[in-house]
């Protein structure tokens, strides 16, 4: 457990993973169906339940780290973030951060993003090959946050955006492929184009039970192809995407 005083705000981070597990259902409904509310874009509540005990190597180990108030905020779910490693291609995903409304501009997305960064190194004994996350593109409404101020905020965390046609790919066998999304990783240096499609076949291959029948959907051949031809990528800062 990690104790934090940011901002004359008294709070601790916890990650679910490891302590407070009962608090799962209430961080599910209060702040990431909240913040989080397009169709096929969440995970189920089973489905991050499940990351959270996984640890055989192959499937993404998931963690929530949740910014809990103190004193005067005793108790009050004030943020959080839920992420994944994933050891076949030693990369993580920050797949939601979010912090309540009353609770923004006290600096608290650093806080979990520092935390999200600490324990994706620690499960991987060193620097994971990128951290990546996702945004709606700034013509997409999801009528809760202003898709250009959820693009500021990850900007202004370190994320930029990658130059490519990005689809997510379903959540569950009950979820379509989602577009309307960009792919972003964090810091400035250039990603080999291999390592992003093996965080892609990873990350498409985790919901799919690693069939491989993720690899003839169009959606993903469109990506593999706009990454073959290209050594690197580099993720361009300049807003808006």
């Amino acid at each position: 457990q990690v104790l934090l005083f940011f901002v004359m705000v008294d709070f601790d981070v916890i990650d679910l993973r490891n302590e407070c597990r009962d608090l799962l259902p209430a961080v599910y409904k209060d702040l990431l169906q909240v913040h989080f509310p397009v169709a096929d874009e969440l995970d189920d509540l089973e489905d991050i339940e499940e990351q959270l005990n996984t640890n055989d190597g192959k499937f993404p180990e998931g963690h929530v780290a949740v910014v809990r108030g103190k004193g005067e905020h005793q108790g009050a779910l004030m943020g959080c973030a839920v992420f994944e490693y994933y050891p076949q291609s030693n990369s993580a995903l920050l797949s939601y951060i979010c912090v309540a409304a009353r609770f923004r501009r006290r600096g608290l997305s650093k806080v979990l993003l520092k935390t999200t960064q600490e324990a994706v190194a620690q499960r991987a004994g060193g620097p994971v090959r990128a951290l990546y996350a996702e945004t709606h593109r700034c013509d997409v409404d999801d009528g809760i946050m202003d898709p250009k101020e959820r693009q500021q905020v990850l900007q202004g965390l370190g994320f930029r955006c990658l130059p490519i046609t990005y689809v997510q790919p379903p959540l569950s066998a009950h979820h379509k492929p989602c577009g309307g999304m960009w792919l972003l990783a964090w810091g400035t240096a250039p990603i080999p184009s291999a390592a992003v499609l093996e965080f892609l076949h990873d990350f498409a291959g985790s919901m799919m039970d690693y069939d491989g029948s993720w690899k003839s959907e169009e959606y993903f051949q469109v990506m593999a192809r706009e990454l073959a031809e290209q050594e690197v990528v580099h993720g361009r800062a300049e807003l808006y995407w």
